[in-house]
């Protein structure tokens, strides 16, 4: 008996983490996209450079559709988890669906969402 509950409790566990383990990325609606988005912008690639372990493209606004961009946009063009394909190039013409950073007033405290919704 006492075998058959260990044999059960490893099953659970591999089950239970088989699940923790499964990363997908979420579906949205074209829509959605839009409505989330603070600014959709249509331009190129400047230049990539790197700052630490992460790769910055400075962008070129050549079109806006929505939103009102700053005076200099960069994104960031590191993947940031396993399945992220995150790139840039210079001189790639891009259709950036954006959200604008959300600030925080101190180390710690919760963020103040400034964006107009």
């Amino acid at each position: 008996m006492r075998r058959y509950s260990i044999t059960v409790g490893i099953v659970l566990v591999v089950i239970a983490s088989s699940f923790a383990l499964q990363a997908k990325v979420a579906r949205m609606s074209y829509f959605a996209l839009v409505a989330t988005s603070d600014l959709i912008l249509v331009g190129t690639d400047s230049s990539v450079e790197t700052v630490g372990k992460w790769k910055v493209a400075h962008f070129t606004v050549e079109e806006v559709v929505k939103g009102r961009p700053p005076a200099e946009v960069q994104y960031l063009a590191s993947p940031t988890w396993d399945c992220d394909i995150t790139s840039a190039k210079p001189g790639e013409r891009v259709l950036l669906f954006l959200r604008l950073p959300i600030p925080r007033t101190a180390p710690g405290a919760p963020p103040a969402d400034v964006r107009n919704n």
